[in-house]
């Protein structure tokens, strides 16, 4: 996976961190797909914040390390 910094932080897509496991769904399971639609609904209902980085109708969602920390710590 490539590794992105911006503003001296790591950035990751939703897939990234479904993939990594770094945020489970509801049921804890390991299914990525799964993991990874409940990431997009956690950006989606602002528990979770993401830069848009998409230029054209399709979000191009990026998360900090920084705000997995914040997530697993406030709302998890």
């Amino acid at each position: 996976m490539a590794k992105r910094i911006i503003e001296g932080k790591r950035w990751l897509r939703p897939r990234e961190i479904a993939a990594e496991g770094l945020i489970k769904n509801s049921t804890g399971g390991d299914n990525v797909e799964s993991n990874y639609n409940y990431i997009l609904n956690l950006i989606k209902s602002g528990k979770l914040k993401a830069k848009n980085y998409g230029m054209g109708s399709t979000p191009y969602w990026l998360v900090s390390e920084d705000e997995i920390k914040r997530y697993h710590t406030e709302v998890a």
